[in-house]
Order: C-alpha cells, then sequence, then structure tokens
C-alpha cells in the first residue's frame, strides 16, 4: 500500500501572527516581517468558524423539517499554547520578544514615552533615582536608555521621577549626567488601554493554509510549576476565515491557473497565499502569490503577478518560519510579594509550589445589527484579572489569612527567568486583593492555595498588570 500524501500530518506546522491597521483588513506574512511575526508553538491551534441556521416554523402536513435558513455570521474562535521567547539585548535596547504582537493586542499597547523627555538636573553614576524633565505617561517596571549609552532598568514611576534604578543595566556602562540628556524606552512593556489592536493569523499545517483576519487576543492563561518551561495559553475570537489548499492537474497562462476540475477552486479563498510548483518563479521570491480572485463558474484562480513558465500544481504558501528568542526554566521562576499594594516588592520573595494566572480581557464583536455585512467591529468589554499561589503549609504562611481579613492590598511580582537581562520577563500587579487560603491535602504534607484579584491602583486607571521583557 504506498503512502499517501495528501493527508496533512501534524510535524509541519506554521503559525504567523500580523498585527493589523485596520481590524479585519488581512495583513500577510512576508519574509522582512518574518522575525517580528512567527510563533512558535506548543500545540495544534484550534481555528474554528461555525455557522449556525434557524428552523422553518412553517405548518406542513410532514413530520420532517420543513426548511432552514443561514443566520448571520458570528465571530470564530482560536486557541494555541507557546513557550515564552524573550530574545536578548543589544548594545542600546532589550530585544523584542518572539511573542510581542500577541502581548501587544491582549494589554493594548507597548509602552513608549508619548512626549521626548530629558534628564532633569545633574544625576551621579550610581543614584538610584532618575529626574525627568516631565512626567513620562509610561508604568514601571520597564528599561530606558539613556544619551544613546546607559540603559537603567527601574522599578516604579513617581511623577517625573524613575525610582529602584539598576544602573548599567545589560552590561552598559553607568555615567554621571548634567542635564537635557534624552532618555527613551528601550524594552518590550506592555500596558492596558481601552482600545484594542487585531492580528492576521496564518497558521500552516503540511499543504493545507487557514487564515483568519480580525484576531483579538480575549484570554492569557499562565500555570507554573517547578519543572518545564514558562508556558502561556491564549485564545480569542477573529472575524472572518479563509483557507487554501491544493490542486494537483491545472494549467497556468500568466496570472490565471486552471483546475483540470473546476469545483477544485473551492479549497481556495481570495487572499490567501500559494505557489504555482514548477513555475519559473513559483513562489513570487519567497514572498507567495497572492490569490486576488476566483471565478466559481469556470475555476479560474487569478494570481497577484505572473509566476512565469509551466505549472500544474497550485498549493498552500507561508514565507520562510523564522523564530526568534530562547526559552528558559520554570525553575528559575520567582514570586514577590509586596508588604503593601503600589510597592514594588524588591526582597519579599515567597516561593510556591504552583502558580496561576488568568488574564480574562473580552471582546464583544458586533455581530447583531440588522444588515447583510460581514462582522468589522468590536468593542472591549471588562477585564478580570484572577490567580492562585499554592504553598506548602507553614507556619510563616498563616499570615495570609490575617491579610485577607484585614483586606490588606498587597503587590504582587512574577518573575519568569533567571533574571538575566534580555532573557526574564517581569508580570506586575501593583495592587491585589487576596483571598482567603483553602487547606488542602498532598500528603505527606498539606497544601495552602490563596487566589488573587488583580486591581487598578487607587489613584490610577488601565493599571492593573504589567508585562515587562527586560
Amino acid at each position: 500500500m504506498a503512502i499517501s500524501t495528501d493527508i496533512a500530518t501534524s510535524f509541519d506546522q506554521r503559525v504567523f501572527v500580523v498585527e493589523e491597521t485596520t481590524p479585519g483588513t488581512l495583513v500577510q506574512p512576508s519574509t522582512a516581517n518574518s522575525a517580528t511575526t512567527s510563533v512558535m508553538i506548543t500545540t495544534t491551534p484550534q481555528i474554528n468558524q461555525q455557522i449556525t441556521f434557524t428552523d422553518s416554523a412553517e405548518i406542513i402536513n410532514s413530520l420532517n423539517l420543513r426548511d432552514q435558513v443561514k443566520d448571520k455570521q458570528k465571530a470564530g474562535s482560536w486557541s494555541f499554547d507557546f513557550y515564552i521567547r524573550p530574545q536578548g539585548t543589544t548594545a542600546t535596547s532589550i530585544k523584542m520578544p518572539m511573542e510581542e504582537t500577541l502581548m501587544k493586542c491582549l494589554m493594548g499597547q507597548k509602552q513608549a514615552f508619548p512626549v521626548a523627555r530629558t534628564i532633569s538636573g545633574s544625576h551621579t553614576d550610581s543614584v538610584t533615582t532618575i529626574t525627568l524633565s516631565g512626567a513620562p505617561g509610561i508604568q514601571g517596571p520597564g528599561v530606558v536608555l539613556v544619551d544613546s549609552s546607559e540603559l537603567i532598568f527601574f522599578t516604579t514611576v513617581t511623577g517625573n521621577t524613575l525610582t529602584g534604578c539598576v544602573r548599567g543595566y545589560a552590561g552598559t556602562t553607568p555615567a554621571a549626567y548634567v542635564g537635557a540628556e534624552t532618555v527613551a524606552a528601550a524594552n518590550s512593556t506592555f500596558t492596558q488601554t481601552i482600545d484594542r489592536v487585531s492580528f492576521s493569523l496564518w497558521w500552516k499545517v503540511d499543504e493545507i493554509e487557514y487564515v483568519a483576519s480580525g484576531c483579538t487576543v480575549d484570554n492569557l492563561a499562565y500555570t507554573g510549576a517547578v519543572n518545564g518551561y514558562p508556558m502561556f495559553t491564549v485564545s480569542g475570537q477573529f472575524m472572518d476565515l479563509k483557507w487554501a489548499g491544493k490542486i494537483t492537474g491545472g494549467s497556468l497562462t500568466t496570472t490565471d491557473f486552471t483546475p483540470a476540475t473546476a469545483s477544485d477552486h473551492k479549497s481556495f479563498q481570495v487572499g490567501t497565499l500559494v505557489e504555482a510548483v514548477g513555475a519559473t518563479d513559483a513562489d513570487n521570491t519567497g514572498e507567495g502569490w497572492t490569490i486576488s480572485a476566483i471565478n466559481t463558474t469556470t475555476g479560474v484562480i487569478t494570481l497577484s503577478g505572473s509566476p512565469g513558465g509551466a505549472s500544474t500544481v497550485l498549493q498552500a504558501f507561508l514565507p520562510v518560519h523564522t523564530v526568534i528568542g530562547s526559552t528558559q526554566q520554570s525553575e528559575d521562576t520567582q514570586v514577590s510579594l509586596g508588604a503593601t499594594a503600589e510597592v514594588y516588592p524588591v526582597s519579599e520573595a515567597v516561593t510556591p509550589t504552583e502558580i496561576s494566572l488568568a488574564v480574562s480581557a473580552p471582546i464583544q464583536y458586533i455581530d447583531n445589527e440588522i444588515s447583510p455585512t460581514a462582522i468589522s467591529e468590536y468593542v472591549a468589554n471588562k477585564r478580570a484579572i484572577t490567580g492562585s499561589l499554592t504553598f506548602i503549609l507553614r507556619s510563616d504562611k498563616l499570615s495570609f489569612y490575617y491579610d485577607s481579613e484585614n483586606n490588606t492590598r498587597r503587590s504582587l511580582l512574577i518573575r519568569l527567568g533567571d533574571g538575566t537581562a534580555g532573557e526574564t520577563v517581569l508580570i506586575y500587579m501593583q495592587r491585589t486583593n487576596l483571598q482567603v487560603p483553602v487547606v488542602t491535602a498532598t500528603e505527606p504534607t498539606l497544601s495552602l492555595e490563596m487566589e488573587y484579584t488583580a486591581l487598578d491602583s487607587a489613584s490610577g486607571t488601565e493599571d492593573s498588570l504589567v508585562f515587562a521583557y527586560v
């Protein structure tokens, strides 16, 4: 028996996440953006957009259903898992992580100074508080570049001051400043906004391609223990689903591919990327040809350009997958609780046996207006950020009962990675509400599980959670 060549296998998979300018307007991966859009997954993506139907209520002399009508298309759903992959440093910045677009879409923005700032007044090369010419409009923790030479890690921002500074971060040289030196954000710190950005999701498994446009990140989940790699599970919704497969048997004439069987066009959709196997420029110099039109009567598939030469095979195509960054070890994870809220925890480390974080940032797609047009808009809904810390029951953990009963708010910092510059992710919640702990048996010991909820700061908004790649 011959081995089948048209069955999709789960080994050859590529995922690209490309930020959109306009929600729902497809943006393609390319050789130029491959390093900033490729995602290394750990589970096969789930991408679904179901169609629903309404039964006819007409009364007929039959026990059978008279008819059904197709309902307006609802938003689809997607999900997959990945290991965090920070990328290291350059001489003047912390490199972007592999998951940059996903984190930006979850949180709302990668922060940058909205207004240019400079150093205010003189500073020695060892002070740990840096005063700027005005409020920077960013949140901590993060990293700034001063005078195009020194990287400075900071924990918090108070007014126009950066505090908790680590000078000469990432191997740069601390310097003294007289004032007026330029200051710029130099790492990927993701903070919350009300407005949310979208992305195009491209997934190729073997010779089959799925494309979802207008994607949003609605949920992120993290569960950490002592073994393995720190892994995020992300999921969300999207506006429209497209697909591309493979046709064997047909002919290429300039930009038109004519399948031997007209109905073969059903394996393709306009907007997807393909290659004309065997043609002079089969894959548009590694970029792929876009399907610009399909004649559903003749089956002719029109490409965005002419591959040249002859081809009898048209199939799905995506550019080279370029994955950046490096994975981290779960055993290096560190958790710290601040003595109070809004105080960055520097040395208050605790040693849980398990950590969980669930970020729910739901999106409501506008799909209930009476209109034949496809989904093109969405609005963000209320967030919920919760999680739990599980400890071996020890006498010193009884203080958590006191904190909960007295409604004590505490800051919470989860550090993924060993603290090396450029290979560390800080998950910071500056104000959490700790729930009453629960004791469970984990023989021969007992475990204490304490749930928490992240809150906005007492005086601010959109600041309950920060992801900082430092």
